[in-house]
């Protein structure tokens, strides 16, 4: 039953991790099935309605299913609730809740929405069309634009839909406060960030547009807000999960729209946070005209003038760039997939794309990623190695490869940790650095918001933070989304609460095992710092924080002469 499924989740919370408060406004509990509740709608009103029903997955539940005519380009349902509990108003919250559902055969794609007094707070397209098909789904908006307000006791929200046709239902509509984050903002030490800055180890986050909440409003541009100083603090990198992709950034050839994913590298640059772009040339995200072309010479004036202009535009703000994404396949002789690109243009694309992005920005690292190459002796982890090194013996300006890391069972990557550390080794050899850059761990359905299910989850994150602290040549490590519900996997293949972070920005175990991890790394028990690029001074007797002997070209924190010595 979903409604005890989610108190007991509460109850979890509150005993067992991270504590907060959820004031249910409404749940439609206390109405009869059929009893219509008043909806707004733009055009089409009278097809447009909201009636109180039994909950498609549990008729024990009770839920409200809004539809709307064909013609109707706007609905949405009025929640004015006023029986906040006594001495509380809108301002002593931080977030606002709701479960989503729509049905299985619905495949429209307009825009869910939530306003309050009638500016708009939340936008969610691409996860609310295709993740809540068939399924539950939590979403949360943040109330940063109501803190402080100590007058508001009425909640004035608006939950709408773009569009004509729709068919979806609500519950569980609540307000959120006394969050226990789990790290403490002016308290370096319990960030990720302070100690991976000490370690030189970029540890990010993508920023996705189902992250609508986070850009929205100028909450991004407010440094004193929660969101950006959770984004901020935490993380020392970050990553555009969509906005660099070329859909976004070429959606007409030769028209370019770089508005989205400027307004997050402005954010992060002017609080000293690296860039990674993601990505050049991927046959997936493309805009429609890109099929049209069909000749080598028209795919290789489209790619060169789509890399030379986007790398261009992010020149000395993008320090690293995923060039070509998921195009290994390991059936193939050379190890290359028979997609758009390889089909029109030729097998060369590949080391054209490098060369061409080395000219745009000759200082920006390039990369070549992909997804399950992280383990030593996999069929496609050894093509994706044997393609690298080719490419480095070519002279084609590759720097390493990304691995995107999404774990798929629990313990995935636990368990493989020689493994993926001997493959890391080989890149080493040949002077080929490793990213990981797209990681996340999922849970089933059935098991979110329980405390023995993310502690499940935690061991494949600290593993790789233990690869990034013991290999010198892995450069990153980047979880793929900023909190679980605007994550990618559930519209992927179901799987739940898979980041580091909570529905509310709480600390998970994950996050708390990698922190583990960056301050054993730095504890070391010898007071005396100093900074070194490596290139100074007789490097040539150091020893990492393992007591193994290193060369200058090792990153991270070394000794010299009883020293702790940070070399970049």
């Amino acid at each position: 039953m979903r409604k005890i499924h989610f108190i007991m989740g509460l109850l979890l919370s509150a005993l067992s991790c991270r504590a907060q408060v959820a004031d249910v406004l409404v749940d439609f509990e206390d109405k009869a099935v059929g009893e219509v509740i008043p909806v707004f709608s733009l055009e089409g009103s009278a097809a447009a309605r909201a009636v109180v029903a039994a909950d498609p997955l549990n008729a024990q539940n009770k839920v409200v299913h809004v539809t709307t005519g064909a013609d109707a380009t706007e609905s949405a349902l009025n929640v004015r609730v006023v029986n906040l509990p006594t001495g509380k108003t809108l301002g002593d919250y931080e977030w606002l809740a709701f479960d989503y559902y729509r049905a299985d055969e619905d495949l429209d794609n307009g825009d869910a929405y939530v306003s309050m007094n009638g500016k708009e707070v939340w936008r969610d397209a691409r996860n609310i069309c295709y993740e809540a098909r068939g399924r539950w789904n939590r979403r949360v908006i943040s109330l940063e634009a109501l803190k402080g307000n100590t007058k508001t006791r009425i909640a004035p929200f608006r939950f709408g839909y773009l569009g004509g046709g729709k068919d979806y239902y609500l519950d569980n509509i609540r307000l959120v406060r006394d969050v226990d984050y789990g790290y403490d903002l002016d308290d370096p030490a319990t960030t990720l960030r302070h100690y991976a800055d000490a370690l030189g180890i970029n540890v990010g986050v993508a920023m996705g547009d189902g992250q609508g909440f986070f850009l929205s409003n100028g909450y991004a541009k407010n440094p004193d807000s929660q969101l950006t100083r959770t984004f901020t603090g935490l993380f020392n990198l970050t990553v555009c999960e969509n906005d660099m992709k070329w859909e976004v950034t070429e959606p007409e050839q030769g028209k370019f729209n770089f508005s989205p994913a400027d307004q997050l590298v402005e954010v992060a640059l002017a609080n000293g946070m690296k860039v990674r772009g993601h990505t050049l040339c991927w046959p997936n995200h493309l805009p429609g005209w890109v099929y049209g072309l069909k000749t080598r010479e028209e795919m290789m004036a489209a790619l060169k003038n789509h890399v030379q202009t986007v790398v261009d535009h992010y020149k000395g703000k993008v320090f690293e760039w995923d060039v070509c994404n998921e195009m290994i396949d390991a059936g193939q002789e050379d190890g290359l997939c028979r997609d758009l690109f390889y089909n029109v243009f030729g097998p060369d694309y590949l080391d054209s794309c490098f060369v061409w992005a080395h000219e745009a920005d000759p200082d920006a690292r390039l990369v070549m990623n992909d997804f399950l190459v992280e383990i030593d002796g996999d069929g496609k982890a050894m093509k994706l190695l044997d393609l690298a090194v080719k490419m480095k013996r070519k002279g084609i300006p590759i720097d390493g490869v990304g691995w995107q890391c999404h774990c798929y069972w629990l313990g995935c990557f636990a368990w493989q940790k020689q493994k993926m550390k001997t493959l890391i080794n080989r890149y080493a050899r040949y002077g080929l650095d490793v990213s990981f850059t797209e990681m996340d761990q999922g849970i089933g359905y059935n098991d979110r918001d329980k405390l023995s299910a993310w502690e499940a989850q935690a061991p494949d994150y600290r593993t790789l933070m233990e690869l990034a602290v013991e290999c010198p040549n892995v450069s990153s490590i980047i979880v793929w989304g900023m909190n679980d519900p605007y994550s990618w996997r559930p519209s992927y293949d179901g799987a739940q609460q898979p980041l580091i972070l909570g529905d509310y920005l709480q600390a998970k175990p994950a996050y708390t095992q990698m922190l583990d991890v960056l301050k054993a790394s730095v504890v070391t028990g010898i007071e005396t710092v100093e900074t070194t690029d490596g290139t100074r001074g007789n490097m040539n007797v150091v020893y990492n924080l393992a007591g193994q002997q290193v060369d200058a070209s090792y990153k991270g924190i070394v000794i010299k002469n009883g020293k702790k010595i940070l070399q970049r």
